[in-house]
């Protein structure tokens, strides 16, 4: 690998490793601040959503990473995931208060966080050839947790959203991507399996 590519990409994985670690902690600060609110939760989009939409659609940068070779990653399962989260955050959150305010969405952006502080510190340190052990054991097993509360809190918001739309083309197109659900999680769901047993 060129040095100018790996340079670019460590740069790339440590700006959103970075910037994730922002916007967990935002989060936090956020629930630390409003924990005598009734309703916590109801205030994180308020709080953390035009960070999370750049930060997520900054991550899109990844298709073309793979699309272009720059990476191994295969090109299906990064276009699934990179595509389906700014959908949520674009179409489904945006849009609907009825998610923005849905304890959901908190849980969403912190599982997001935590996972994607994960993947992208072991690509810089992956890309440098020095991933210390602990960090190769949780990016290859923390999604058994993390992937099932992500993809729960996006169906959960979703079902929000449905429920808030007065459009049927909006809800009916809402409700095809709740059918894209199984066949989508099950694809990134193998995909990691296996190499979780290829790498540990």
């Amino acid at each position: 690998m060129s040095s100018l590519k790996t340079q670019y990409l460590v740069n790339y994985n440590l700006l959103l490793a970075i910037s994730y670690t922002a916007l967990l902690a935002r989060i936090l600060y956020h629930l630390l601040l409003a924990s005598h609110s009734p309703s916590p939760y109801a205030s994180t989009y308020a709080a953390a959503g035009s960070f999370a939409q750049k930060i997520q659609t900054a991550a899109l940068l990844e298709v073309l990473h793979a699309g272009a070779g720059l990476v191994k990653a295969p090109l299906l399962p990064t276009f699934i995931q990179t595509v389906a989260k700014n959908l949520v955050l674009w179409q489904i959150v945006r849009p609907f208060a009825a998610a923005q305010q849905s304890p959901a969405y908190t849980l969403l952006l912190a599982a997001w966080s935590i996972g994607e502080i994960i993947r992208y510190t072991y690509f810089v340190f992956h890309l440098s050839d020095a991933v210390p052990p602990n960090l190769i054991w949780l990016r290859y097993s923390a999604f058994v947790v993390l992937y099932p509360i992500g993809i729960g809190s996006e169906m959960w918001l979703l079902l929000k959203a449905i429920g808030a739309s007065e459009n049927v083309w909006v809800t009916g197109v809402m409700w095809f991507e709740m059918a894209l659900y199984p066949p989508g999680t099950y694809v990134l769901y193998s995909y990691m399996l296996h190499q979780r047993r290829k790498v540990l």
